[in-house]
């Protein structure tokens, strides 16, 4: 399989650390959520949405200590310069 990715276009790369990440009450965070908050950050900076994602996956699970890695890449084709 081959992607082509364009100029300005992003990979975001997540282990399942993420997307299993578990409240203290239970919930687990789900890929759903995960995308519903990207979708929200699309128009941000890269860093400012890997530190978003960090942060809400730490308030997330409160003080409980994480289940699994957690390991996040973002990756973006930048324009060519001529």
């Amino acid at each position: 399989m081959v992607i082509q990715i364009k100029p300005r276009n992003q990979i975001l790369l997540y282990t399942d650390g993420i997307a299993e990440c578990i409240a203290p009450d239970g919930d687990i965070f789900g890929e759903e959520r995960l995308l519903n908050f990207i979708h929200y950050y699309l128009k941000k900076p890269n860093m400012d949405l890997l530190d978003a994602i960090e942060l809400r996956i730490n308030n997330f699970r409160g003080d409980k200590p994480p289940s699994d890695d957690i390991t996040i890449l973002l990756l973006e084709r930048k324009p060519q310069s001529i």
